[in-house]
Parts: C-alpha cells; structure tokens; sequence
C-alpha cells in the first residue's frame, strides 16, 4: 500500500499552509475550501470530496481544530498532509474489493505515467516500475491518484469478492509482458538474468510493459492479480461483499 500512498503523498505537499490564513476562526468548510482552490492539491481533493464526504469533511474539521488551537505555517501544512494521507489509507480497503474493471483503469493509468516519463526522466521511470519515487511528478500522480479514488468509491460500492490469483493466472501474466514489445536487451535480462541490476532502460520498459499487459489478459485474471498487490486492511482484512 506505501507504494501507492507515495502517489497521493506527492499531490499533498501544499494544502494547509494557507488555512490559518483563510478565517481567523476556521470551520472545517474553509479547511477544505481551501485544500480545494490549490493549484496542486485541488483537483485530487475534490474528486475525493465528492466520492467521501463526510470523511473528507471530518478530516478537514480536525485540521481546523489545529488552526484554532494557534497551530499555523508550515506545522498545519505537516498536519494537514498526514491527516488526508490517513484518511486515504483508511479507504484503502475499497481498493482491493473494486470491480475488475476500477483496477484495470488505476493500472492503465500507472503505466502510462511510467510512459510518459520513459523520454523524460528514465530514473524515475525505472525507480517506478519496482516502488513509486517520492518524486514522482505532480502531473503524474494525478491521473493515478484520480483512477485510484474512483476505483476505492466503486469498491466501497459494488465489492467483488475475488479468489487469490493462481499459478495460471500469473504464468499468463508474465507471458503476456514478455510479449509487449520489449526490446532485445530488456528481453535478454529476462531470459539471461546476471543477477545484476537491470538498467534503467530495461527496468522502465518492463514496468511498462507489466502494467499494460493487465489490459491485455482477461479481466478476472487482472482484477485477481492487481487485488493481490494491494495490502489488506488495517485489520488485516479486506472488506467482503
């Protein structure tokens, strides 16, 4: 789950730090007005406004508190971050139980953003494809951290209660990203292993390719696949329909 809080973690470095600012005795309503109008933040906070409400109104309302306490600057811009960091990870627990289709699109979305960094930045593409950079770029996270709520509202919605993945399930998965146009050298890496680290070429190539391969082999095999990388809930559970 760190891996896809890194996502949402990049898109929240701004909210709070002008709250103190907004009232001198803030409601939870400017907390969250003012989360909504930031130039970074604001897109990601709406969209998880409208599929939380009352959490995501609860959790302004406790950064409110802060801000009436005397807590100001850069200590509420800290606080703030951690508290939609927490109320994120709360919901996180949709997020394995999504219907096939919510996943498919947070996969589609990650590879894609890998994509578009492989001519711009081949580090952060390859640091991606094992575990997301904290530098993962704003433009980036969005378009994830977007598919990703969409994909914990429908969870919350319509849960699917799945098998775990079987040994089939993940040979036609690695066969399917062996197949996608992968480069000689990256297809050498795999077939040859050295034990060494792959470069920075092939391990973005692969990272790509893995993600896109999820929208190339049945639905079920993805949803069960994708379900499986994503940490159970703070219980140790995950929600069942």
């Amino acid at each position: 789950m760190l891996r896809w809080l890194v996502v949402i973690g990049c898109l929240l470095g701004a909210p709070g730090a002008s709250v103190a600012a907004t009232a001198v005795d803030p409601t939870a309503r400017d907390v969250l007005n003012t989360w909504e109008s930031d130039s970074e933040a604001g897109s990601f906070v709406k969209h998880l406004a409208a599929a939380f409400p009352e959490d995501t109104l609860a959790a302004a309302g406790s950064v409110a508190a802060e801000a009436r306490k005397g807590v100001s600057g850069d200590a509420l811009t800290r606080f703030g971050t951690q508290v939609l960091l927490r109320l994120v990870s709360a919901e996180f627990r949709f997020l394995r139980v999504a219907p096939d289709e919510r996943l498919i699109a947070v996969a589609r979305a990650y590879g894609d953003a890998m994509a578009g960094l492989k001519t711009r930045n081949l580090a952060l593409c390859a640091s991606m494809a094992g575990a997301l950079n904290p530098d993962f770029s704003v433009g980036a996270a969005a378009s994830t951290a977007d598919a990703m709520i969409d994909a914990m509202k429908a969870g919350r919605d319509s849960p699917v209660r799945r098998a775990p993945p079987t040994p089939a399930d993940m040979r036609l998965l690695s066969t399917t990203t062996a197949h996608m146009n992968l480069s000689p050298a990256t297809i050498d890496s795999i077939v040859h292993p050295t034990g060494a680290p792959r470069s920075d070429e092939a391990q973005c190539e692969l990272g790509i390719a893995a993600m896109h391969a999820f929208l190339v082999v049945p639905p079920d095999v993805a949803g069960r696949v994708l379900a499986a990388t994503l940490s159970p809930s703070a219980d140790g559970s995950a929600p069942q329909p």
